[in-house]
């Protein structure tokens, strides 16, 4: 997205983490791309995605996304020191995972936004001192007109309007900050991933792939 001075943002991450289909990401027929606010209450209730709070396979990815949104941050940013609080917003944020794998100056910045109120529900039970919102991404709008220093879409932008979702928090992330973008690779929506890397390119210089 270009700026007042028709520059695109810089600094801005892309990550491709391409799993295998094998034990814990098969997933339910129904629950792959577009559903309603009903599906996914039902689904968190039913404990379908609990596995990615809990098995190792998720927890190691989540882990190395943590570490690198750390390292990109920082070196982006000339306004963090070491008391600052750093706004991290994470869309699609489920239970609140990511969060564990996060300095606590990301952390005490830390907003988790979902679509379930049953997944928020859990995450708030789970990790009381961060800040969670039961909201859809586009009806999302950060209070005071926040900005972010790191956006994080783990796993969420093929269940949405990807293209007008990155456009909107486009808006919502500061001329330093970091975006990630965390994709579960499956092969029969092939055409689906490359559509939405080439609109993030469209969107945000990439620095890291």
């Amino acid at each position: 997205m270009k700026n007042d001075s028709g520059q695109k943002k810089k600094w801005l991450m892309i990550i491709i983490i391409a799993l295998l289909q094998i034990v814990y990401g098969e997933r339910n027929k129904d629950s792959w791309l577009f559903q309603s606010k009903n599906k996914w209450d039902e689904q968190w209730k039913a404990g379908q995605w609990s596995y990615m709070d809990t098995v190792p396979v998720e927890r190691s990815k989540i882990a190395i996304v943590g570490v690198l949104a750390n390292m990109y941050v920082n070196s982006s940013s000339n306004t963090i020191t070491n008391t600052t609080p750093i706004p991290v917003l994470d869309v699609g944020c489920g239970e609140g995972s990511f969060a564990d794998f996060l300095p606590n100056q990301m952390q005490q910045g830390y907003v988790g936004i979902d679509i379930s109120k049953d997944a928020i529900d859990k995450a708030r039970l789970k990790r009381p001192n961060l800040k969670f919102i039961n909201s859809g991404v586009h009806q999302f709008i950060p209070h005071h007109n926040r900005k972010f220093n790191l956006i994080s879409f783990a796993d969420m932008l093929y269940y949405v309007d990807h293209k007008n979702v990155m456009k909107q928090f486009n808006d919502y992330l500061k001329d330093d900050g970091v975006v990630i973008i965390c994709i579960f690779y499956n092969e029969k929506n092939k055409n689906l991933y490359e559509n939405i890397w080439k609109d993030a390119r469209e969107i945000w210089e990439k620095v890291d792939e």
